[in-house]
């Protein structure tokens, strides 16, 4: 990877790709915008990408004379960094990367002590991206063997209406727990108004990994407006409703704190193994209820909600839609071929702290990663992408995306997205994709079942 940047024709060391647009902090003298000649900041190898950057004072002029530090980590690619002087026209830089991957620019200016940072990031040759993570033959036995543990483990439902004022009026919503003395599952459940029986679809919601308990707020307008039911479930075995002084606490709980690395090299011992059978063990309970018509799951989530929604989707063939934003989870051993890894970097982690168990963890992960989720879905998916996300790399979701069987499937890549929202003004956040579609989705669920007389509505 060659990178060089230019003020005007005067050439010198310096590097990136794609740019965003972004102001740092509000009150700051200086601000530093970029820009890519490319919309979709979509390179080909070997291709030169282009991109612009530059620092504006508070009257949104251009100041001159700023000394711009920075640093370009791309796959597969050694590490540049070194300095620019923003001009009183934007600085030309210009790098490259000759296989498929992508490339992040980070961006920083010193201003009264304090530094302030920026990031960018471009995708090269996307759509050629191969995951590292190894075909796993004995994956669906693996998973067979563990739903039949779980299911042959009887289990209690606890089921309370919440009363609360904010709830949408017409709207039901339930706190329920699924009591197996092991797992304990559980979640918000949230029915439309004036629920029919065998009439409405199930969308099953799942949180990110610093998510403590589950939530109703917004999910009860989606029950009312999609005709759906709506379940968020809880990744925990803990209350679902708690506050915010509980959550601090139990994130230091030893039953949460370092969850994501505890016991990687067993995977009957792993927490992540308890994760997707509450997803599993949720979906169970779900298709019981008499309002549900039947045959439409949809799988929503972003993060490590997006890796529980494609184990959703593994597990449950009546899933119609799976949305994964960003998932987490993915291509563990990315590293293995020079490219990013996915949240929350296990291998790196073990690799620099607890060596000896790296071998057991290699062979572990294979059955957590959403890679080989991925490779044996037959639904359609949906995904979202930021190329500037440093806790779900944009390569890992390619890697993700790539791994997908069929034709039916989409991606909106957000170029200036962080793991969450967008640095450019307007531009919807990467946990915000796929709305519209679950929207859809449940529409065609409903007209269908009231064409075909699957429920009992009057």
């Amino acid at each position: 990877m060659n990178t060089h940047s230019r003020i005007g024709g005067k050439t010198c060391l310096a590097g990136a790709v794609l740019l965003l647009s972004a102001s740092l902090l509000s009150g700051s003298e200086i601000t530093l915008r970029a820009e890519t000649e490319r919309e979709d900041a979509l390179y080909r190898s070997g291709e030169k990408i282009v991109f612009r950057v530059c620092a504006l004072d508070q009257s949104g002029k251009m100041a001159a004379g700023q000394k711009l530090d920075y640093t370009i980590r791309g796959d597969g690619a050694p590490e540049q960094s070194g300095t620019v002087l923003s001009g009183a026209k934007p600085v030309e830089i210009t790098t490259r990367l000759d296989h498929p991957g992508f490339v992040l620019l980070t961006v920083s200016v010193r201003e009264n002590g304090k530094i302030r940072k920026t990031w960018a990031g471009a995708g090269v040759d996307v759509l050629k991206i191969r995951a590292a993570t190894p075909e796993t033959p004995d994956f669906d036995v693996f998973w067979a063997n563990q739903l039949k543990k779980m299911r042959a483990v009887n289990c209690k439902v606890e089921r309370r209406e919440v009363t609360d004022p904010k709830i949408m009026k017409g709207v039901s919503v339930y706190d329920v727990k699924l009591r197996d003395g092991k797992w304990n599952a559980g979640g918000f459940l949230i029915l439309p108004p004036n629920p029919v029986k065998g009439a409405h679809p199930i969308v099953i919601t799942f949180n990110g990994a610093s998510k403590i308990g589950a939530f109703y707020h917004s999910y009860d307008r989606m029950a009312a407006s999609y005709k759906a039911i709506v379940f968020n479930m809880n990744l925990h075995d803990t209350a679902n409703q708690v506050t915010e002084s509980q959550r601090k606490a139990l994130r230091k709980s030893p039953q949460i704190e370092n969850y994501m690395y505890r016991n990687a090299d067993d995977p009957e011992q792993y927490p992540i193994r308890d994760i997707f059978l509450r997803v599993a063990r949720c979906l169970d309970y779900l298709k019981t209820l008499p309002e549900w018509d039947g045959r439409t799951v949809i799988a929503r989530g972003g993060s490590l909600g997006g890796a529980q929604a494609l184990a959703a989707a593994y597990f449950e063939e009546k899933t119609v839609l799976c949305v994964a934003n960003a998932p987490a989870l993915s291509d563990h051993y990315g590293m293995e071929q020079n490219q990013a890894s996915g949240w929350p970097g296990l291998f790196a982690r073990l690799a620099a702290g607890e060596p000896e168990k790296l071998p057991a963890a290699k062979q572990s992960m294979r059955y957590f990663d959403s890679v080989n989720f991925a490779r044996r879905l037959k639904c359609p998916v949906t995904m979202s992408v930021g190329f500037i996300d440093i806790v779900c790399p944009p390569t890992t979701a390619y890697a993700v995306y790539n791994s997908l069987p069929g034709t039916e499937k989409s991606i909106r890549n957000v170029t200036l997205g962080q793991h969450g929202v967008s640095l450019k003004k307007g531009e919807k956040s990467v946990f915000s994709h796929g709305g519209a579609l679950v929207q859809k989705a449940c529409r065609k669920a409903w007209n269908s079942n009231s064409s075909t007389g699957n429920s009992t509505r009057r």
